[in-house]
């Protein structure tokens, strides 16, 4: 979060300086001073946070550190949104130029609120150095971390995939492993075709294609069989080595034959050589990159190897499928609750007696429920309860909250982090701001992008330009799987959609401790734990019925109040109790 503020105070810092110049209003020099060191602060502090959102997940020390930090980053911002907004006013109510130049902005400023005419001061510039002071200090903390510069586009390298898989251990693909060796035997198209696998991050993709890679009749039918994990940076030349390692059966090359001394134009040449008159099966492992131009070369290279050649593709975005050539496209839907506790049970049973599983049964399958049909979710929930022996120990995990355990980052999330981390910051906070909504809620693209341009994520651009981005945003997202679930409008467009269970559980534990969704109960009662007083997003939905509960009133450093009610829930009074 506090990486994704930083490039906003900076603009808002510039803006201030900018309205006050046009307003004709002298800034005093504490507070050009103060806004200098804000400046300097956030700028050398801005180059390490993205190694530092890196290793927040595994290092509770920086964790810390970066929640201070984005307390101060968001104090920040509200102290410079009002100056801001104080100027305007100055200018609405018409005190022009002329009779402002004296004052200084920072020492005093006097405004009157419209409801009761009460003249107000603040000191602003004490406000601006009191959170200047807490900067330097966090600043200096960061500097125990030995944080590096890291680029944001720069990405944790994920653990790579490899052929092996047991086999005895795989449920409910048998359908799609079938579709998937039909596409590759068939000889409906003696053209290079490509068979895609798409799906979010846990859902079995590279399982799948650990399966077909192993099957016997495909390891008869192709003289090659190749396995290269794509993975997070496309890079042709590692690629064009893997595939010649594979085709060639060999692991090292010494002297003159060594890779590395290569170019790629050798490279590919040597790839033309290799499977020239060949039949070969090649699996691309989670491709993420999908820029043609940077496909091309290799692409025009597999074009060398014989009929019925075929390339198995497993990805997260529908458009790295839709750049290849006669591309069949397998979208990988998600486990039932029948699947999931399948997979859960096979590894919490492991060991256990008849009657100690026939006593466990009904916990299980409420807990493996939990999965929300993600494969790798039931494998490790499975692998969790395997080491508690008791049920009282299964009712503590079915109670509690497993999507914001520590725990639940490395055994259930870790996929979906992947995913996350690979996105750009901007994308990162819409896509995680969607927490504030309720589950099952069903999302409209322009008002979701009304939402986003208020926070600041889209940018400051004009309004037109800015809806423009966000409906890519939207696209992007839904491309990484971030977003299913679609519906269609008459001109084909994609209009409303749904996040599944397991991203929304993901999206509010990327954004604990900054949102909050309160749900009333019929019976009016409501809770508001301690860290949503901090909350700087509040969502409240009160049935019909019901009152506003009076426990959002502790929520002071909101900077987003989402109500959905029923009709008349909301009373002017109410509305004028929550502003004050």
């Amino acid at each position: 979060m506090a990486a994704a503020l930083v490039p906003s105070i900076l603009d808002l810092i510039a803006r201030v300086e900018t309205v006050a110049s046009l307003e004709g209003v002298r800034l005093g020099g504490d507070s050009k001073n103060e806004l200098q060191r804000l400046r300097n602060n956030l700028e050398a502090l801005d180059a390490f946070l993205e190694d530092a959102e890196q290793k927040r997940r595994t290092d509770i020390a920086i964790e810390c550190w970066l929640g201070r930090l984005t307390d101060a980053a968001y104090d920040l911002v509200d102290v410079l949104d009002k100056w801001i907004t104080t100027l305007m006013k100055l200018r609405i109510k018409g005190v022009g130029k002329t009779s402002i130049l004296k004052a200084k902005v920072g020492s005093y400023i006097t405004y009157c609120l419209h409801t009761a005419q009460v003249v107000r001061r603040d000191d602003l510039a004490f406000k601006l150095k009191e959170i200047s002071d807490r900067l330097d200090v966090i600043a200096n903390e960061g500097d125990t971390f030995f944080l590096v510069q890291r680029s944001v586009f720069q990405h944790s390298r994920r653990i790579e995939s490899t052929a092996l898989v047991d086999v005895s251990a795989i449920i409910g693909r048998d359908e799609v492993k079938g579709d998937i060796v039909s596409s590759l035997l068939s000889a409906s198209t003696e053209k290079l075709k490509t068979i895609s696998v798409v799906g979010m991050g846990g859902v079995g993709k590279t399982t799948i294609a650990q399966l077909v890679y192993q099957d016997e009749v495909v390891k008869q039918h192709f003289d090659h069989r190749i396995w290269v994990c794509v993975s997070d940076v496309f890079d042709e030349s590692n690629v064009a080595k893997t595939i010649i390692k594979g085709v060639e059966h060999v692991e090292r090359f010494e002297g003159a034959d060594s890779l590395d001394s290569f170019p790629l134009s050798a490279l590919r040449d040597r790839i033309c050589r290799s499977i020239q008159g060949k039949k070969f099966f090649l699996v691309l492992d989670d491709v993420w990159g999908d820029d043609m131009q940077l496909w091309e070369g290799l692409i025009q290279t597999f074009k060398h190897g014989a009929p019925g050649s075929r390339i198995l593709l497993t990805t997260r975005k529908d458009t790295v499928a839709n750049m290849m050539e006669d591309s069949h496209v397998i979208h990988l839907e998600p486990f039932s609750d029948e699947q999931c506790w399948m997979v859960v049970s096979q590894r919490a049973f492991s060991g256990r007696g008849v009657e100690q599983c026939r006593n466990l049964e009904d916990i299980g399958k409420r807990i493996s429920n939990k999965c929300k049909g993600l494969p790798l979710a039931a494998k490790t929930l499975g692998c969790l309860l395997s080491a508690k022996l008791g049920r009282k120990e299964w009712e503590d995990i079915l109670n509690s909250e497993i999507w914001e355990l520590k725990t639940a980052e490395k055994m259930i999330f870790a996929a979906l982090l992947l995913s996350y981390n690979a996105l750009p910051l901007p994308l990162r906070e819409c896509f995680k701001y969607c927490a504030i909504f309720p589950k099952d809620f069903v999302y409209d693209g322009e008002t979701i992008i009304y939402h986003w341009m208020a926070q600041g994520y889209l940018g400051g651009d004009n309004g037109q330009d800015l809806q423009l981005k966000g409906r890519e945003f939207i696209s992007y997202l839904a491309a990484c799987s971030f977003f299913q679930d679609f519906l269609m409008d008459k001109d084909g467009l994609k209009s409303t959609w749904k996040m599944r269970d397991i991203m929304h559980d993901f999206a509010r534990f990327l954004m604990i401790n900054n949102g909050i969704v309160i749900e009333v109960n019929p019976k009016g009662n409501s809770t508001m734990d301690s860290p949503s007083r901090k909350a700087r997003y509040l969502t409240a939905c009160i049935p019909e019925g019901q009152c506003l509960p009076t426990s959002i009133y502790g929520a002071e450093k909101l900077r987003s109040l989402m109500i959905i009610s029923g009709e008349n829930a909301i009373t002017n009074e109410a509305v004028r109790i929550i502003f004050n």
